[in-house]
């Protein structure tokens, strides 16, 4: 495989990384929607939707990061391309040099040295770009049990407040009850005075 062919692979690799990051960003926006859900739904808990502020504040704070990271990746997408472009303007070069056949060879181990170096920085560029799609990885999936806790959270919540109702209706019930008994010896404290 020669330089040129690793060069146009380098560039589709990343045009491939560019739309991922677009998928990342659209991950990054429905997460925070999710946490705003969140936010709303434990404000109508009320008490009961502590949980949920402090889970939604969880997946804002990762949505945020992944959206960071998508940043970043997008810097280091850029300097890749602009280190593919000074290779491939190099090795233009060195070609151009060949074909008009300049004799002077340390000329073209000067290119070929540039070149080198372009390539040295552009695989620098590259790790650095998997470390931080690794770190974006790990963020979504946090998000994602983030989400999970919140749809456990709210089950419970409910139930909690049903049992709530129910015991806010048998305690009334009771309290009609008390009412009319207190009613009945009323009355019966009236006939005995009579």
């Amino acid at each position: 495989m020669t330089l040129l062919t690793n060069v146009l692979e380098l560039q589709e690799v990343a045009f491939a990384i560019n739309k991922i990051v677009n998928a990342i960003d659209r991950v990054t926006i429905q997460t925070n929607m999710l946490a705003v859900n969140g936010f709303v739904e434990a404000a109508h808990a009320g008490e009961y939707g502590k949980g949920f502020t402090v889970v939604s504040k969880d997946i804002r704070n990762l949505a945020n990061d992944s959206g960071e990271n998508a940043q970043k990746i997008v810097e280091l997408v850029n300097t890749i391309q602009r280190q593919v472009a000074n290779v491939s303007q190099d090795i233009n070069e060195s070609i151009r040099h060949t074909v008009v056949g300049i004799k002077d060879a340390e000329v073209i181990a000067k290119d070929v040295e540039k070149v080198n170096e372009n390539t040295e920085k552009l695989l620098q560029q590259y790790n650095k770009l998997e470390n931080t799609a690794e770190e974006i990885q790990e963020a979504v999936s946090q998000s994602k049990e983030g989400a999970e806790q919140i749809q456990e959270t709210s089950k419970e919540s409910l139930n909690i407040a049903q049992e709530i109702s129910i015991m806010s209706q048998e305690q009334f019930k009771a309290m009609e009850e008390i009412a009319e008994a207190i009613e009945e010896v009323a009355a019966v404290a009236d006939e005995l005075q009579s």
